[in-house]
């Protein structure tokens, strides 16, 4: 029973973030224009804090190769940059696009949540009562049973003049990342191009994105140890490590024995595992908590956790910023079905988010807080700005702190 409650766990988790996409190989682009919420609905302002296109959607992604996805009366389409609709809104989902092809699904109804975890699309069943998204294995079951059953809709490509150029024939799908991207059917992942084509059957257990050339996977269910798969789908590592991460600046962040240390593009060891937790790396630091645990997934009584201090090493494993900072929100609790899964505590345009007191603020190269912990919460900077909230409002503040766009609701 365990290991069938991990699997619906992995599923969802990676599933859910189709709408969010790849944030790293977005945030790799210049960003103009920035989602706001005003009067529940979103629209877009550039760096000066102007309207540039009038909130009028249920949700928005950020705009990526031109294009960004809408939601407007659950269906999903999508803009330009000029606030034209260019892909006609007709979608049941949407992710975004990368490498000239998004990810749609086409029939099915599935609990949808926008970017701040709002629930605007509620699956209902055959006698008419609401199935909202709860955190529980009993919502899970029920989920999987009408994607198993076909009754959820199914996954394809389109390109940037909304021509169906995958199939829809996927239970899951997730953006394109190097080329390639990762599908699953029945419960199963693989790996496909971007003519549909498998360079992986699906029969892993999980996948996640490719990054520098390599993938993590895993293959047993029973002990769901990681490896890393190239993009030809030749195995390079085979299953060893309790957990991984994928490559960022040359390392790896793996976990060996209860510990994480970082790995080379050798899979050499370069960094010993001894952090209770360990990110990527950005700027040339990552963010290593110490003297806490994360043993599964605690919230559902398949582990442990204790909380830790998180500090900054760099590449040669030299802590630079002593561990005094709490984890954040994101770090205590994975939430498997809030699709608000951002980055926490890796360095963006040369701030990190931090939290003291609940509250999460940013600090600088040098671990000085340079924008007092005053938010619920706070995303990375992306153009110049970051993305907070206060109490139920949301707004944009510039690299002093300032609000470029004051919060709102």
């Amino acid at each position: 029973m365990k290991k069938v409650l991990v699997t619906l766990i992995c599923l969802l988790l990676f599933s859910i973030l189709i709408s969010k996409g790849n944030s790293e190989q977005i945030k790799k682009e210049t960003r103009e224009l920035f989602p706001i919420l005003s009067n529940k609905k979103w629209g877009f302002i550039n760096i000066k804090g102007e309207v540039v296109i009038d909130p009028q959607y249920d949700d928005v992604g950020d705009f990526h190769e031109g294009l960004a996805m809408v939601l407007k009366n659950e269906k999903f389409g999508f803009i330009n940059n000029k606030g034209k609709i260019v892909i006609d809104l007709k979608f049941d989902e949407a992710g975004n696009f990368s490498d000239g092809l998004a990810v749609v699904r086409i029939g099915g109804k599935r609990n949808y949540k926008d970017r701040i975890g709002r629930e605007l699309i509620i699956f209902v069943d055959e006698k008419g009562k609401e199935e909202r998204a709860k955190e529980n294995f009993q919502w899970i079951n029920k989920f999987m049973e009408r994607v198993q059953k076909g009754l959820a809709g199914k996954y394809g490509y389109i390109d940037i003049k909304g021509n169906i150029i995958i199939e829809p024939e996927f239970d899951w799908a997730h953006d394109f990342s190097e080329g390639l991207a990762w599908v699953s059917i029945l419960g199963k992942k693989g790996y496909i191009d971007k003519s549909g084509k498998y360079i992986v059957n699906p029969h892993l257990f999980n996948c996640e994105d490719f990054s520098e050339g390599l993938a993590v996977f895993s293959v047993d269910e029973e002990h769901g140890k990681c490896g890393f798969i190239n993009k030809i789908g030749k195995i390079v590592v085979e299953p060893k490590y309790d957990h991984a991460f994928g490559f960022s600046e040359g390392l790896a962040a793996v976990k060996v024995d209860k510990k994480w240390g970082y790995i080379d593009k050798n899979f050499k060891i370069i960094i010993e595992p001894q952090f209770s937790w360990a990110k990527d790396f950005h700027e040339g630091m990552a963010a290593i908590e110490i003297g806490g645990v994360h043993e599964g997934y605690a919230r559902y009584g398949l582990g442990d956790y204790t909380e830790g201090k998180v500090g900054y090493i760099n590449k040669s494993g030299k802590i630079v910023i002593n561990p005094k900072f709490k984890p954040s929100n994101f770090d205590k609790l994975v939430e498997v079905l809030n699709p608000n899964f951002k980055s926490s505590n890796k360095y963006s345009e040369g701030l990190a988010v931090v939290q003291n007191n609940d509250k999460e603020g940013y600090i600088d190269k040098d671990g000085n807080i340079v924008i007092k912990p005053l938010f619920g919460d706070a995303e990375d900077f992306w153009g110049g700005l970051a993305f907070v909230r206060i109490k139920d409002k949301y707004g944009y503040i510039d690299r002093s702190g300032n609000f470029i766009w004051r919060p709102s609701n």
